[in-house]
């Protein structure tokens, strides 16, 4: 024999009921997105040849853009 379950829902979800956000644009250079990044990595306790490896190929990020960029610099970019 099946089991019904019954609910008792209190209310309905509509789109009043749910919260808006605002998105905060913050303006960081690619530098700087990327030490918070290393902030990140290095708190989660990464190897230091990977913590070496990920600078090395930052590096070779920033030689292709040639330089730093911002983030509106770099949503901007096109593709090759």
């Amino acid at each position: 024999m099946p089991i019904n379950r019954i609910t008792n829902r209190k209310g309905s979800r509509s789109i009043s009921n749910l919260k808006c956000t605002k998105s905060v644009e913050q303006k960081f250079t690619l530098n700087e997105m990327f030490e918070q990044y290393m902030n990140y990595k290095l708190t989660e306790g990464l190897a230091e040849p990977t913590i070496l490896i990920y600078y090395e190929n930052f590096r070779y990020l920033t030689d292709f853009f040639d330089g730093d960029l911002s983030n509106e610099d770099l949503s901007k970019k096109q593709p090759l």
